[in-house]
């Protein structure tokens, strides 16, 4: 029994010598790290677009503001609308961003001067969640009441592109 036991210990002593020499070092094999790159990041694209548009005369009551078509491969999150009316002519009766889908995300108007003491502007400062892809144009979107005098609107768009492709 003494030299079985006496055997099997050296044969454990061997393999432990042995396994010493031909072992990989796994401390010296680093995990491999993971490229990750945050595509979505707000700050990475940003988005600012503004417009002057002055609406032809005629008896149209619709003001239309198309900005730029998205590019391709990109999306475009539109997260704030700023617009500012002048028109002396009568009132704002809506105003709001329109969509791919032809809906129309409305925005309450803050008259500036209801007085009537210069031409009234009509305002707009709304924080909004609108997706637009590639090719596709935002819209600012006005109807008045009506058509006696040429509206001017200076619109902004803010947000960020998404890059697609990646």
């Amino acid at each position: 029994m003494k030299n079985t036991l006496a055997a099997l210990g050296r044969a454990l002593a061997l393999f432990a010598v042995a396994g010493t020499f031909t072992a990989f070092p796994t401390m010296a094999q680093a995990p491999k790290a993971t490229v990750v790159k945050n595509v979505d990041e707000k700050g990475r694209s940003p988005y600012m677009q503004s417009l002057a548009h002055a609406c032809p005369g005629g008896g149209n009551i619709i003001c239309d503001v198309v900005f730029p078509a998205v590019p391709a491969g990109k999306r475009l999150v539109v997260e704030r609308v700023n617009a500012s009316i002048v028109f002396a002519g009568g009132g704002v009766r809506i105003a709001g961003l329109l969509t791919p889908l032809n809906t129309l995300f409305y925005f309450p108007l803050h008259l500036t001067d209801p007085r009537g003491e210069s031409d009234p502007v009509f305002l707009v400062n709304e924080s909004t969640l609108a997706f637009f892809d590639g090719g596709q144009s935002p819209i600012v979107h006005v109807v008045l009441n009506n058509r006696s005098d040429t509206p001017f609107i200076n619109s902004t768009l803010s947000g960020y592109l998404v890059d697609l492709e990646q």
